[in-house]
């Protein structure tokens, strides 16, 4: 298992950082020092989300790796691998007959490769890794005490001395197990919280396995509950106050919800089963209750009374647990709460790493069911019975193989998202940003007024129309989509920046040797404007820019100070607020801001030149 997993992987080691990398590793101030590990868990602003496990072992690996992509795709992969052990390891002790084949789907499954071949989604294996071993450690002090000791009646003097002290260490050991269960759980949902469902889910499956829940076990877990339901609670704030999961995109009621999480459902059900296709945004689905909405609910509904029903009818657990371990722990992600990503669609691939073992126990469990009747009632060789099987899993493999390449770079992302999903507007907005970098303006051009037909983020879509037209020389054409990406939200400083640069770049002419800005306000109001729109680092600089330029060293320095206060480990920040203050004379805070750079930054030679100048 272990072995197939690197082989299948092995070609991930090529793929480079892709979308969100870049905020959560290469351009992540807090990877740049120690002072950074420190803000990661101190400061839950310095990161996009404050998972400060993740975060930190991001870190380590930037220590180790820098901006190398093949040592952050080589420890995904040891991981999933690892998890995939777990996973087996967790399902033999709750004596699941199709254990290994389940824990195989696990690894191989194309829905997994979003997790491992996304350097982001380290979030999820280390959770999933933190969320086993909390899992392994717990199990055995969930077992009843008179299953692991026995009948104590009818001993001697000595056994039951024996026997108490055997009690004694047992319940040290249990006590022990119970403390580094609960120290697992904690680095689980500090790698991401949506495994605050562990405690439901050892419930079910204790359950499944006894076919009842104590008091005893109830306390057991206890800890776990409220450390998950607090992990939770506080994730669901940072979506909306940090992260923006709030406003009219997420305003539906209940009901609404519910069709959306039914949908969902039956989607992730259909694509452990059949995973015909992987899209990095898959189609998003209606927020009304449209036919397709009820069918769903309807189909989700008529299944939990057939699972009810059959469960009481033959007494057997297995197959309505596994709908309740899959349901429960994608839960968080269904749309009943507010998660950022369900502004491009309901349904991603890595919302569900753990939760789908849930439909593979479901799947496998029924199969092998099936190929043991087929051999003992139909007298079928079990090699025949086999190949099917084999086969089913042979095509898991080809389309992980198939599906990897896609992660290569974020050109090819972004491409094969659109083949498979056209009206994916924020693959055309990013994908029209990496043309521009690879300077093609054009194809961008053509993403984005593609991207205009559509009725989605039309703030991002023309802001960055404005950015290609002013690239392409139609200056008026770009002030103009500008000015509209103001009007749609009027809250974000980035128009108003990039007509500050668009007045600087294109709108300036000389008239007795000094700039006229035709069609255009000073660039100044503009940056100024962004500035009070929201304090931020670009309308700081660049006004620090233009101060000095102008010879206006005192308000530079004060601009490029607030520049620093935007982003304390901005290199070229520092440097011109030095500078600044060595043109008015302030050479001692010149020199300590140059100390400072060169302990960072010990080969800087423009920054060593200025610190001889301060001597």
């Amino acid at each position: 298992m272990v072995a197939a997993v690197f082989l299948l992987y092995l070609p991930a080691l090529k793929l480079n950082f892709i979308w969100d990398d870049d905020h959560y590793v290469t351009s992540n101030p807090t990877m740049l020092s120690s002072d950074g590990l420190i803000s990661i868990w101190t400061d839950p602003d310095s990161s996009p989300q404050y998972y400060p496990v993740t975060f930190s072992v991001l870190w380590i690996q930037y220590q180790l790796f820098g901006q190398n992509a093949a040592g952050y795709h080589a420890v995904n992969i040891l991981l999933h691998a690892f998890n995939g052990v777990l996973c087996l390891a967790i399902l033999r002790r709750l004596n699941l007959r199709a254990a290994f084949w389940i824990a195989l789907a696990f690894c191989i499954h194309p829905i997994q490769v979003e997790t491992v071949a996304w350097v982001t989604e380290i979030k999820n294996l280390l959770s999933g890794t933190f969320y086993g071993l909390a899992w392994w450690f717990i199990w055995p002090a969930l077992l009843d005490s008179e299953q692991r000791s026995g009948d104590s009646s009818n001993q001697t003097h000595e056994q039951h001395d024996l026997h108490q002290k055997r009690h004694e260490v047992d319940s040290f050991s249990r006590t022990g197990a119970i403390v580094g269960a609960v120290a697992f759980f904690c680095c689980a949902l500090l790698s991401k919280s949506i495994t605050a469902t562990l405690p439901a889910a050892m419930g079910v499956a204790y359950w499944y396995v006894q076919g009842s829940l104590t008091r005893k076990q109830v306390l057991v877990l206890a800890p776990m509950f409220l450390l998950g339901a607090w992990a939770g609670w506080q994730t669901a704030s940072m979506e909306r106050e940090h992260v923006g999961a709030m406003g009219t995109e997420w305003d539906y009621g209940m009901l609404e919800r519910t069709g959306i999480a039914a949908q969902s459902l039956l989607h992730y059900f259909k694509q452990c089963l059949f995973p015909t296709e992987q899209v990095f945004f898959y189609p998003r689905y209606a927020t009304e209750l449209t036919a397709m909405a009820w069918l769903a609910i309807g189909i989700c509904l008529l299944t939990l009374v057939t699972l009810v029903a059959w469960t009481l009818r033959s007494g057997r657990r297995g197959a309505i647990c596994s709908a309740a371990f899959m349901v429960g722990s994608s839960l968080p992600a269904l749309g009943f709460l507010n998660v950022y990503p369900h502004r491009f669609s309901f349904v991603a691939d890595h919302f569900v790493y753990l939760s789908v073992i849930g439909a593979f126990c479901f799947i496998w469990s029924f199969v092998f069911s099936c190929a043991e009747y087929l051999v003992h009632r139909w007298q079928l060789k079990p090699v025949w019975v086999m190949l099917p099987v084999l086969g089913l899993f042979l095509w898991f493999s080809v389309g992980t193989r198939i599906h990897i390449p896609n992660f290569a770079s974020e050109e090819t992302l972004w491409v094969d998202t659109l083949e498979k999903n056209p009206g994916a507007v924020a693959a055309m907005q990013n994908l029209a940003l990496v043309y521009v970098n690879q300077n093609r303006p054009r194809e961008a051009m053509q993403l984005l007024q593609r991207a205009e037909k559509y009725d989605f983020d039309r703030f991002q879509t023309l802001n960055t129309m404005g950015m290609v037209l002013g690239i392409l020389g139609e200056t008026e054409k770009a002030k103009q989509a500008f000015e509209e990406s103001i009007l749609e939200n009027g809250e974000n400083p980035q128009p108003w920046n990039n007509l500050g640069n668009l007045a600087r770049v294109h709108g300036s002419a000389k008239r007795n040797n000094s700039p006229v800005y035709l069609g255009f306000e000073q660039p100044q109001e503009y940056y100024q404007t962004a500035w009070e729109v929201r304090p931020n680092y670009l309308s700081a600089f660049a006004l620090g820019v233009l101060a000095y330029e102008g010879e206006d060293y005192a308000n530079a320095a004060i601009w490029y100070a607030r520049a620093v206060e935007q982003r304390p480990w901005d290199l070229d920040a520092r440097f011109n607020l030095a500078h600044s203050f060595f043109a008015v004379g302030r050479k001692q805070e010149a020199s300590e801001l140059c100390h400072s750079i060169l302990r960072e930054y010990p080969k800087d030679r423009p920054t060593k030149q200025l610190l001889r100048k301060c001597r």
